[in-house]
C-alpha cells in the first residue's frame, strides 16, 4: 500500500480550539517555525522540549494515536558504538555513557493529549538496567503568543517577550500585550521535588531495577482577558460524545479494506466540531489542520452539508445557527450613518 505523507515533518492533535503540532521528536521549537500549542489560534507555547541530563533522549517511535492524541517512545542513554554487525553490542561488557548511566537503561513514553481547554503530558520513565539509575529530567518551555498565521510565516518574537512567574511549583507566562491578557499556567505532576525556572521544569528521578515513575505538565491557556476560558468544559465534552455516538456506522462485510478506510474518515470529521458559543452552537465545524482551526462560514458549511447522511444535519444545524448570529442586524440608509462611516448603497 502506498503512504503518502502530508507535511511530513510535523505531528499534530487537536480538540476544539486547542491545537498542538509538533516536530517529529515531539519537540515544539525553532526549527519548525508552526511548532507549538495553541488556543483560539494564539501560540500558549512555543517552546515545549524534553531533556534528560541536559541531552535530548533518543527517538524510537512517533505515533498519531487519535486526532487529540500522539505518543512517543524514547530511550536514553543511546548507544554510540556498536558491534556485531547490528544495532547493539556484540560483547557482554556493560558500557555506560559520560554519566555512568548504562547505554538503553531508561526508556520513555510521552503521550500528549489535547482537551478542550488545555494540553496534558505524560511521561512513563523505567529502569531498564540491573543497577540504580539516577538523572535530571527537564522541560524546557517559552511562549510568545502569537497568532497562527504568524506563526506560519515565522514571525517569533513579535509579540515582545512574556512576563515569566516561577514561584511555587507552577510556571505562569503572561503576554504583555496592552488589550490581550493571555495567560499559560504550567503545573508540573508526579513526584517532587520540582524546581521551577523563568523556563524550565525540572526533576530528579532515582529509579531501582525496572522500577517506573510517571512525570508531568498540565498546560492550560486563559481567554483573551486572562480568565479560564470555559466553566461547563464537561458539558460540551458530554455534548460531543453524545454527538459522536449517534454518527452513522458503515459496514461493509466484503470489503473490509474500504470499511477501514470510511471509518477513519468518519473520525476525522468527528474530531472537527469547535464546541465553541452557545450549547446548540458547539458543533460547528472548523475549518481544517493544520493552518485553519477556526471558524470559516464556506468550509463549516460545505463540511457539515456534506456530513448529514452521519448525523441528521446536526453539525450544519449548529453551523448555520452561529454564523446567523453573527450576521449584523443592523440596515444604514442614506442620511442617518455614523460621522465618519462609508455608507453601503442598497
Amino acid at each position: 500500500m502506498s503512504l503518502v505523507l502530508i507535511r511530513p515533518g510535523q505531528l499534530y492533535a487537536w480538540r476544539g480550539s486547542s491545537f498542538l503540532l509538533v516536530n517529529t521528536r515531539g519537540d515544539c521549537g525553532l526549527d519548525e517555525p508552526l511548532s507549538g500549542y495553541y488556543f483560539r489560534e494564539a501560540r500558549f507555547l512555543s517552546t515545549l522540549r524534553l531533556e534528560v541530563n541536559t541531552r535530548s533522549p533518543w527517538l524510537c517511535e512517533a505515533t498519531v494515536v487519535e486526532p487529540d492524541l500522539l505518543a512517543f517512545t524514547y530511550t536514553y542513554p543511546e548507544l554510540t558504538e556498536f558491534g556485531g554487525g547490528g544495532s547493539g553490542q556484540s560483547g557482554d561488557d556493560i558500557s555506560s555513557d559520560a554519566d555512568g548511566i548504562p547505554h538503553r537503561a531508561l526508556s520513555l513514553r510521552a503521550l500528549y493529549a489535547v482537551s478542550i481547554a488545555g494540553l496534558t503530558v505524560s511521561m512513563s520513565i523505567r529502569n531498564h538496567c540491573t543497577r540504580r539509575v539516577e538523572a535530571d529530567v527537564r522541560w524546557i518551555l517559552d511562549a510568545d503568543f502569537a497568532d497562527i498565521q504568524e506563526a506560519h510565516e515565522d514571525r517569533r518574537g513579535v509579540r515582545g517577550d512574556p512576563g515569566r512567574d516561577a514561584s511555587g511549583t507552577s510556571l505562569t507566562l503572561t503576554s504583555q500585550h496592552p488589550q490581550l491578557a493571555y495567560r499559560t499556567a504550567i503545573v508540573p505532576t508526579g513526584p517532587g521535588p520540582w524546581h521551577v525556572s523563568e523556563s524550565t521544569i525540572t526533576t530528579r528521578v532515582a529509579l531501582e531495577p525496572q522500577q517506573a515513575v510517571v512525570l508531568g505538565l498540565q498546560v492550560s491557556p486563559s481567554g483573551a482577558n486572562g480568565e479560564v476560558p470555559f466553566d461547563d468544559v464537561e458539558a460540551r465534552e458530554e455534548h460531543l460524545r453524545r454527538w459522536k455516538d449517534g454518527l452513522a456506522r458503515v459496514i461493509i462485510p466484503a470489503n473490509k479494506l474500504a470499511e477501514r478506510i470510511l471509518q477513519a474518515n468518519v473520525r476525522d470529521l468527528a474530531s472537527f466540531p469547535l464546541l465553541e458559543g452557545a450549547p446548540d452552537e458547539w458543533l460547528t465545524l472548523q475549518a481544517g489542520m493544520p493552518l485553519y482551526p477556526a471558524l470559516f462560514g464556506r468550509d463549516t458549511l460545505t463540511a457539515a452539508w456534506q456530513a448529514a447522511c452521519l448525523d441528521h444535519g446536526e453539525a450544519l444545524d449548529a453551523s448555520l445557527t452561529r454564523l446567523g448570529r453573527m450576521e449584523s442586524d443592523r440596515v444604514y440608509e442614506w442620511g442617518d450613518e455614523e460621522p465618519g462611516r462609508i455608507p453601503y448603497q442598497w
